[in-house]
């Protein structure tokens, strides 16, 4: 379907972008309310689970090409420029939560980025991979040695069970289908496995509530989904996981 998408406040609109109508990806129901525009992008909540996510948006062609070719162009100097302190803040922040029942094993992150959680956890002993949609990501991997797979969670076909720790920072709401790929997730874990998910959008946090628009990579088109404490944790337990701890911002 192509589409234009704006408001009558004469925000930016986004033309011919094969833009598509979706029902809720958490519930499956077509009934939604608007809520607000977002940089040209109308955000809705689903009149029955209360989902708060974009409608309509870009295809998932468009998503994906925007991730493997605009991307870097656009972030990668930026999270290479400052790798070492994203190592170091994963040792400090992370590993010790990941590492108190855990201690080794397979470690996947989804979403890797530069790279620095995979070192991190590397350096401490476990056997990582990641995945990593943009192509640029194969020749970060080749350079430090890391096993990343370019594509999506669903194309990398990993067998059941095999991961212990699965992590993703800041993905959920950037993904065209949240919750099949957290089912997908939910299959290469190990019975007793631990995901970590943080840096999710909070429909009801202090920055969203001042002004989303200002900050730059947290709105439509690269988030379609923010979500809220009952909202993630109704799809994280609807495909299998029992959620142990959700901390809001």
């Amino acid at each position: 379907m192509n589409a234009m998408t704006g408001s009558a406040q004469g925000e930016k609109a986004y033309p011919s972008l094969e833009l598509e109508y979706i029902p809720c990806e958490l519930c499956g129901s077509y009934e939604s309310t608007f809520l607000r525009w977002i940089r040209g992008w109308s955000v809705v909540r689903c009149v029955r689970c209360g989902l708060v996510y974009v409608n309509p948006r870009p295809s998932e062609r468009v998503i994906l090409e925007m991730y493997q070719q605009d991307w870097a162009s656009q972030y990668l100097d930026f999270y290479l420029g400052k790798i070492e302190d994203d190592i170091r803040y994963f040792e400090e922040e992370y590993l010790p939560k990941i590492g108190e029942p855990r201690r080794s094993g397979r470690f996947l992150d989804l979403g890797c980025g530069a790279g620095a959680s995979l070192m991190a956890a590397r350096r401490a002993g476990w056997e990582v991979y990641g995945v990593e949609v943009g192509e640029w990501a194969r020749s970060l991997a080749q350079q430090h040695g890391l096993n990343v797979f370019v594509g999506t969670l669903e194309e990398a076909a990993f067998p059941d069970g095999y991961f212990d720790v699965v992590f993703c920072k800041s993905v959920l709401e950037h993904l065209y289908h949240p919750r099949r790929t957290l089912r997908e997730i939910h299959r290469v874990l190990k019975e007793g496995g631990l995901l970590v998910c943080v840096g999710i959008p909070n429909w009801d946090s202090f920055a969203i509530k001042v002004g989303i628009e200002q900050f730059v990579g947290n709105a439509p088109p690269e988030h379609l989904y923010y979500f809220q404490e009952k909202t993630i944790k109704r799809m994280l337990e609807e495909v299998g996981f029992t959620c142990e701890e959700i901390i809001s911002g």
